[in-house]
């Protein structure tokens, strides 16, 4: 019997961790937020440059190529799949940034004010299908963040949040208007009823075996 209790608390242990792995890293709903405000910008070549924010919510403006390469992103982090983000790190924002014409541009210096500041932990870069790290500094208000870049595409901003305070809320990456679970939502709920059923199996067996030993 102890045998049993020990494999019941290692199962219940494993699917304790796999849904908290399974679980979507956002603080708050990137289809209802705003996005954050450009302050400003410079070239680093010294060329006049301008660029236009896009948050996730207003998506359906962007071009199409832009918007799927918005909701790819969108989908990586709310299936895990970035791997800058562990323990208590989160995005509180996911944004387009996009030069305001067609012309050819080197590197970027831009300036964002957002909201959570001051748990600033990065800004990430959506480059290739994979999230890069880029180096940004926040002024001391904590009310802005800087950073420079070689090229456009969507950006997250991450801050340190408390345990439990990440949350998968707002819509899928394909329908802005309705509430419809993630990738990671299904995942956590097949892992969770398999977990289940397997920790009934080996307890099922583990008795039929005692009593046959019984007998």
């Amino acid at each position: 019997m102890k045998k049993i209790v020990s494999l019941a608390l290692v199962l219940a242990m494993m699917l304790a961790c796999a849904s908290a792995a399974f679980a979507a890293p956002f603080v708050g709903s990137p289809t209802t937020s705003g996005g954050p405000e450009l302050v400003g910008t410079t070239s680093l070549s010294g060329d006049d440059v301008a660029v236009k924010i896009t948050a996730y919510r207003d998506r359906a403006s962007l071009p199409a190529d832009k918007r799927a390469d918005l909701e790819a992103a969108y989908q990586a982090i709310a299936d895990g799949n970035v791997g800058a983000i562990s323990g208590n790190l989160a995005v509180s924002d996911i944004f387009d940034i996009s030069y305001s014409d067609f012309g050819s541009h080197g590197g970027v210096s831009i300036t964002l004010r957002a909201n959570s500041l001051d748990k600033f932990a990065a800004v990430l870069h959506y480059v290739n299908g994979q999230f890069v790290k880029v180096d940004a500094t926040v002024n001391e208000d904590k009310t802005e963040v800087t950073f420079s870049v070689d090229d456009l595409s969507p950006f997250a901003i991450v801050v340190e949040t408390a345990a439990g305070e990440a949350n998968g809320s707002g819509t899928g990456a394909k329908d802005a208007g309705k509430t419809s679970p993630q990738t990671s939502d299904y995942s956590a709920y097949l892992l969770t009823v398999g977990s289940v059923f397997a920790l009934f199996a080996v307890a099922f067996f583990a008795l039929s075996r005692k009593k046959s030993f019984e007998k």
